[in-house]
C-alpha cells in the first residue's frame, strides 16, 4: 500500500469515529420495586392497629388448586427490560487510528525523502539493517621467486685474445637471473711461473670483466688449474675477480679463506656459495697455512664448511670439481659425497671436470648436477661439445624446480642453443640412469 493511501485511510477512519451517532444510554436501575409489585405487597400487609387473631381450628385439607394463570406481577417481572452493558470500543478504535496515522505520516515522510515514486520496497531498503560485511580472510604472503643459472668449465684464453664475448649467445641470458655460477678453469693474471704439468691455462685480467659483464656472480677456483702459474697468480686471480664484481670461492690465501663461502642476499633470502675440488694435482695445492684450494679430499673439513654455511644462511650451493674425464656417469665418490653434501645442508651441488655432461638428479630435497661439461672452451664436437645452462628455481628458500637448456659449442668454442637433434641427445645425457 502506498504511503499516501495509508494516510488517507487513517483520516477516514478517524472522521467516521467522530461523526457516528451515539447510542442512547439506558435508564439507570434503582433499588425500588416496580409499582405494581409495591401495591400488591401493601395490600397484603395487615394494618398496624389490627388486633391479633385468635388461633383458629386447623383447616381441613383441601385439594390443590388448579394452576392459575400468570399474574400481572409475574408477567411484568418476566418481561422487564434492562439496558444492555455498554462496550468500551471508542478508546481502542481511536488508538488503532492513531497508530495508522503515525504509520502513514512516517511512510509519507520517507516517501517524500525518496520522491513521489517511492514505494514500500524503497522504504524497506532504508529501514532494513545493511547486510553484514564479509570478513576478509588474510592470504599468506607469496614467497619471492628467484633463479640460479649455472654453466660448466670456463676457459677464456682464446676468446680474450680474439676480443670476443663467448657468453653472448646463451639462452637464457645470464643477466636475466638473480644468481649465476660457473667454474673458472684458468688463472686470470698477467704472469707467473707455470707448473710442470700437461695443460696450464691462463687468461688476461680482462677475462674477469667479460665474465662480470655477462652476468656471472660467482666463480669456483677449487679446481686443478687455479694454481697453474703459482700461488701469486692465484692471489692475482682472486683480486681480479673481486675487482670486476665476481665472487671467487674454493681458493684463498689460507684454509679459512679457501673454505669460506661467498654470501648473497636475494629477495631477502641468504644464500651461501662454496667451492671445493676433488681434483688436486699436487698435495701442496691444498690450502693450509698458505695459499691453496679447498680440498674435498679432506671430507670432514669440507662437510663442516657446508654445515657452518647452512647455520648462517637459508640456501647453500656447492660448486665442486670431481669425477673422471670423459665419463658420462658419476663415479663412486661423486655418488657418495654428493649425498653427504646434501645431508650436510646443501640445496644444490654443481659438478665439473669430466668435460662431458652427466646426469642431473633430485636427492633428498636437493639437486645434484654431477657434471655440466665444457661451457666456454676450445672448439669441440661430439659429447665434449654438448653443454647447456642449468636453471634452478626457488621460492624463498625452497627449491621449486629446475630446467636444463641444451647448448653446443660453436666453431669458436662458445655456447649457443642446440638444434632439435642435438637437444634430444643432450636431454638424454642429463636424464640417463647410471
Amino acid at each position: 500500500m502506498r504511503p499516501r493511501t495509508l494516510l488517507l485511510l487513517a483520516f477516514a477512519l478517524l472522521v467516521a469515529l467522530i461523526t457516528r451517532p451515539r447510542r442512547r444510554p439506558a435508564e439507570p436501575r434503582t433499588s425500588a420495586q416496580p409499582p405494581a409489585l409495591a401495591e400488591l405487597l401493601a395490600k397484603a400487609e395487615p394494618p398496624a392497629s389490627a388486633e391479633p387473631l385468635e388461633p383458629a381450628e386447623p383447616p381441613a385439607p383441601v385439594e390443590p388448586p388448579e394452576p392459575a394463570e400468570p399474574s400481572a406481577l409475574t408477567e411484568q417481572l418476566r418481561t422487564q427490560e434492562f439496558a444492555p452493558k455498554r462496550r468500551r470500543t471508542a478508546p481502542i478504535a481511536i488508538l488503532a487510528v492513531a497508530v495508522l496515522l503515525l504509520a502513514g505520516l512516517g511512510a509519507w515522510g520517507l516517501s517524500m525523502a525518496l520522491g513521489d515514486d517511492g514505494d514500500a520496497s524503497e522504504i524497506l531498503a532504508i529501514v532494513s539493517p545493511p547486510p553484514p560485511t564479509p570478513t576478509a580472510i588474510p592470504m599468506p604472503t607469496p614467497l619471492p621467486k628467484w633463479r640460479l643459472l649455472a654453466g660448466g668449465d670456463v676457459l677464456m684464453d682464446r676468446s680474450e685474445a680474439e676480443n670476443r664475448d663467448p657468453f653472448a649467445g646463451i639462452v637464457p641470458s645470464f643477466n636475466s637471473a638473480e644468481l649465476v655460477a660457473v667454474n673458472v678453469e684458468m688463472v686470470i693474471a698477467t704472469g707467473g711461473t707455470p707448473e710442470e704439468k700437461l695443460f696450464v691455462f691462463i687468461a688476461p685480467p680482462s677475462a674477469a670483466q667479460t665474465m662480470a659483464a655477462a652476468g656471472v656472480d660467482v666463480g669456483n677456483l677449487g679446481n686443478n688449474h687455479s694454481l697453474d702459474f703459482g700461488r701469486a697468480a692465484l692471489l692475482d686471480t682472486i683480486s681480479n675477480l673481486q675487482a670486476a664484481g665476481v665472487a671467487p670461492v674454493g681458493g684463498g690465501a689460507n684454509q679459512a679463506e679457501a673454505y669460506a663461502p661467498a654470501s648473497f642476499e636475494i629477495e631477502g633470502v641468504r644464500v651461501a656459495v662454496l667451492g671445493l675440488s676433488h681434483v688436486v694435482p699436487f698435495l701442496s695445492w691444498e690450502a693450509g697455512d698458505g695459499t691453496g684450494v679447498a680440498s674435498a679430499f679432506q671430507e670432514e673439513r669440507a662437510l663442516e664448511a657446508v654445515r657452518v654455511a647452512k647455520a648462517g644462511h637459508d640456501v647453500v650451493i656447492v660448486l665442486i670439481h670431481w669425477g673422471f674425464e670423459g665419463w658420462t656417469c658419476p663415479n663412486v665418490f661423486q655418488l657418495r659425497f654428493g649425498d653427504s653434501l646434501i645431508a650436510a645442508g646443501a640445496s644444490v651441488v654443481l659438478g665439473t671436470h669430466p668435460h662431458v655432461l652427466q646426469p642431473i638428479v633430485e636427492r633428498d630435497g636437493g639437486i645434484i648436477a654431477y657434471s655440466l661439461g665444457n661451457f666456454v672452451w676450445a672448439p669441440r664436437s661430439g659429447p665434449a661439445g654438448e653443454t647447456g645452462v642449468l636453471e634452478v628455481q626457488f621460492e624463498g628458500a625452497q627449491l621449486s624446480g629446475y630446467r636444463f637448456y641444451p647448448h653446443v659449442l660453436d666453431a669458436q668454442g662458445a655456447p649457443v642453443p642446440a638444434d632439435v637433434d642435438a637437444s634430444a641427445r643432450i636431454e638424454a645425457s642429463v636424464s640417463r640412469a647410471c
